[in-house]
């Protein structure tokens, strides 16, 4: 396998296979972005793997939050609505 000159692989002429990852940790900056590719290039497969899967666990539980919050404010506007609109009506 031949690598060009930023780290990707060629395929065939003008083709090229990229390896850089998806998710970074939240404090690699602008920056230090071709550190951290060249440092998550050095890792196994199986750490790659493992680094990804914890990443998107962390982001989906970051979501689940961000619903469950959502739900539950939901929730309060609507009985206090519904108090408000029975005190209203005395």
């Amino acid at each position: 396998m031949k690598r060009s000159y930023d780290g990707t692989i060629i395929v065939k002429e003008n083709v090229k296979l990229e390896e850089s990852p998806g998710l970074k940790p939240k404090d690699v900056n602008h920056s230090d972005k071709w550190k951290w590719n060249k440092k998550y290039m050095e890792l196994s497969y199986e750490k790659k793997i493992l680094f990804e899967t914890q990443e998107q666990t962390r982001l989906i539980r970051r979501i689940s939050n961000n619903v469950l919050f959502y739900f539950w404010v939901t929730i309060i506007s609507g009985v206090l609505t519904l108090i408000l609109l029975l005190i209203g009506r005395l």
